[in-house]
């Protein structure tokens, strides 16, 4: 069984008034890629998921595309740790 551990993701974090957008999701993409090439059977997301309490949208549209990426439409499971780890 290959398991996928992911950890501090922080979405929705910027550096100063610059987004980081466009990481996250490069980032989100290499992990769904990652999962798929490796044949991973769960993924384990521990904590720090979002970099705040209120997170903007954006950020939380991109955790359930990540959500439903790793599952590969329920192929595979995934287990998410809220808080920090």
């Amino acid at each position: 069984m290959r398991l996928l551990h992911v950890s501090d993701l922080h979405l929705g974090r910027a550096l100063g008034d610059l987004s980081r957008e466009p990481e996250q999701r490069d980032l989100v993409g290499e992990l769904i890629a990652a999962a798929d090439e490796l044949a991973v059977a769960l993924t384990l997301i521990s904590g720090d998921v979002f970099d705040s309490w209120n997170p903007p949208a954006w950020a939380e549209d991109l955790f359930f595309e990540l959500l439903d990426g790793l599952a590969a439409g329920g192929q595979r499971a995934v287990a998410v740790i809220a808080g920090n780890h």
